[in-house]
């Protein structure tokens, strides 16, 4: 007989089966301790109370309030709402000593950022530099910080430290502006270092901002080189014939710039030409060793691209020296025109981790099987089949409805280490990182979660992924677990999220539930408020003017930007979306995913392209896009795993999307 403690009740003399029961009982009681979303139910409640006192002005009633919350994790907020709903003056003297109590948290950090924008209001430069911290990364108030340091007197030194911001690939915000003026006006600006904008915006594709530096800034040879460069990039094929007439040989580290730029942009249009080219310009420039490979590269996967008809044996060691990624394009090129001897050559050219890869390995057993090989050398395709259908993949479940074999699901919930989620819960960052969620304040509870992702190690990452699938966090909860590398518990990394919506606009719209949910997990892993570089927002990531022309066709008035953010109204626009994409493409879900992340007219692009003469794996193989490529693939294998979620028997295409010709 053993004592045992049941959820802080002690009970003595028990049996040992209702020991080991309480081992059980005991583990679930800690988890229960373990911050919850019930935990602090009450306090929510009192906490957006007290905000809404204080946007009133009921200062005597917030500090009511706020006394019953001294031990609520956000009682900091609290302070800071209180400070933050003063006027400047009365503010004042209380913001240092909030930021000194709690130096080193995220909301000193806010408050320090808040007070420094609101000194950039009131023009209080010599404050502004009091409460600066160097930590800061923002363009934008680090601008002001040299701004400020300007109109305090320190004019030479906050001059001399302007380049590093303006010296950047991308446009800095408006807060430089009038820096950067007063910097070039008072000569700083060199030749030199206006060459090395020109060279970071050319790299980095930013022709807008490349074309506004040739034109403004560079002056005399550079402004000439710099056009050249730019004609380089748009017009390769035009250029050089100029350049070999003009070989500027005051300039040659920069004409070797262009060159080497032109050179290789030219080898995906005319590679021939390009060869012949670099052929003369290799006796008038000095190039590098790393520059010749550079151009060797781009020249081997030029040809391996630009080959046409089917390679034969004795041709292949011309295309040994390609790069993986040139033969990986051939080889599409080759799954286009069904070459399957030109598959089967390349793909045992490509280096042995490449060929291991599911994809590939997909691919050649494909071409093994379109020719009849007999060889007894030979892998059975048969055999790669069965191999490749044990993993949960998009090639797994191609290969499983290939042999008529189920899908594999791996499906392993975490083993979350004992104790791990207790001591998350005892970490202050984390704990208000889900609270500030259970109030909808994400921007602060991803600012507190980054600080508590800094003391988390990978021992602890799949408790913080729990912990937040309980707050219904889904997005942390699903990066949590790629972060910690964990892919086989399929209830956190494919949550039913927001279940009674998508399944309302599933039945509105008459379309499958498991390609909604593929669609929203692959666009924003069901972050509501996430916004791509592109403006795209919400769950399911709608550009604001596919949203509006939606809201409009399916007669939804006052629709407003905003509105994309809130999860119904994200599905409902999304889905409807989906529905108009799923009817102009023949109710083909592959076509329409396809349509959903690179545009309709894109699509019926590659479709006359194609001819409408491919099967459905060659077609999504040879998709121009890799990243739209990836998308349909993950979409079509998520929408198998959800069905697998909701305890459907679902499959990754149906009969009529793998009969049609694409």
């Amino acid at each position: 007989m053993q004592t045992f403690s049941f959820c802080n009740v002690k009970l003595r003399n028990v049996s040992p089966t209702a020991f080991v029961l309480g081992l059980v009982i005991t583990f679930a009681c800690s988890f229960a301790r373990a911050h919850s979303p019930e935990i602090y139910s009450e306090e929510r409640t009192n906490y957006q109370i007290a905000i809404t006192q204080l946007s009133v002005g009921d200062r005597n009633g917030f500090n009511l309030t706020q006394s019953k919350l001294e031990d609520y994790p956000l009682y900091p907020y609290l302070e800071y709402e209180s400070i933050n709903f003063r006027n400047i003056r009365q503010a004042e003297k209380y913001v240092a000593g909030f930021i000194q109590k709690y130096e080193g948290q995220a909301i000193s950090m806010k408050m320090r950022v808040r007070w420094l924008n609101q000194l950039i209001k009131n023009h209080r430069w010599q404050k502004y530099l009091d409460y600066w911290d160097p930590s800061i990364k923002s363009a934008r108030l680090n601008c002001w910080h040299l701004r400020a340091m300007y109109r305090t007197g320190r004019k030479e030194e906050a001059l001399d430290q302007v380049q590093p911001w303006w010296l950047q690939a991308k446009s800095q915000p408006k807060a430089c502006d009038a820096l950067f003026k007063e910097w070039i006006e008072t000569g700083r600006l060199s030749q030199e270092v206006a060459w090395q904008r020109l060279e970071l915006a050319m790299s980095a594709r930013r022709l807008k901002l490349a074309r506004y530096i040739v034109r403004k800034l560079l002056t005399d040879d550079f402004a000439v080189i710099g056009s050249k460069y730019i004609q380089a990039h748009r017009r390769p094929e035009k250029l050089f014939d100029q350049l070999l007439n003009k070989p500027f040989s005051a300039h040659p580290e920069k004409m070797k710039k262009v060159v080497l730029h032109g050179i290789k942009r030219l080898t995906k249009k005319n590679v021939e030409k390009a060869q012949k080219l670099w052929s003369q310009y290799l006796s008038q420039f000095v190039f590098s060793e790393v520059e010749q490979d550079q151009v060797a590269q781009a020249l081997a996967m030029g040809h391996a691209i630009n080959h046409t008809g089917s390679i034969q044996p004795h041709e292949l060691e011309g295309f040994s020296e390609a790069p993986a990624h040139a033969l990986e394009q051939r080889i599409r090129v080759a799954l286009k025109e069904s070459d399957w001897p030109s598959i089967f050559y390349l793909i045992q050219l490509l280096p042995e981790e490449k060929q291991s890869t599911a994809r590939w390995q997909y691919w050649l057993a494909r071409s093994i099987e379109a020719q009849h090989l007999k060889d007894s050398g030979l892998p059975n395709p048969k055999e790669i089949y069965k191999q490749l259908a044990t993993k949960r993949t998009y090639y797994g479940f191609l290969a499983a409805d290939l042999i008529n074999s189920d899908y594999a699901m791996q499906d392993n919930p975490a083993e979350i280490p004992e104790g791990s989620i207790e001591r998350l819960s005892e970490n202050r960052h984390m704990i208000r990182a889900l609270e500030l969620f259970a109030l909808e304040q994400i921007d602060d509870a991803r600012r507190e979660w980054r600080y508590a992702a800094q003391s988390i190690d990978s021992n602890h990452l799949l408790a913080a992924g729990k912990l937040a699938e309980n707050f219904n966090w889904y997005e942390k909860a699903i990066r949590s677990y790629i972060k910690a590398q964990y892919w086989n518990d399929l209830k956190t990394r494919f949550p039913l999220a927001y279940k009674d919506k998508v399944l309302n606009a599933s039945k509105a719209q008459q379309l499958d539930s498991s390609w909604l949910y593929a669609i929203a997990r692959q666009e924003s892993a069901f972050s509501p408020d996430a916004r791509s570089h592109a403006g795209a927002m919400g769950l399911m990531q709608l550009m604001p003017s596919t949203a509006k022309q939606t809201a409009k066709l399916i007669g939804l008035k006052q629709f407003k930007r905003k509105d994309l953010l809130k999860p119904e109204t994200n599905i409902h626009l999304g889905s409807n979306y989906l529905k108009g994409l799923l009817t102009k493409f023949n109710d083909n879900r592959i076509l329409a995913t396809t349509a959903y992340n690179a545009g309709p007219h894109r699509v019926q692009k590659w479709l006359k392209e194609s001819k409408s003469n491919l099967p459905f794996d060659v077609w999504i193989e040879t998709i121009p896009f890799k990243e739209t490529r990836s998308y349909v693939q993950n979409v079509l294998a998520f929408s198998v795993i959800y069905d697998y979620r909701m305890e459907r028997k679902g499959r990754l295409v149906t009969e009529n999307e793998s009969r049609q010709l694409l």
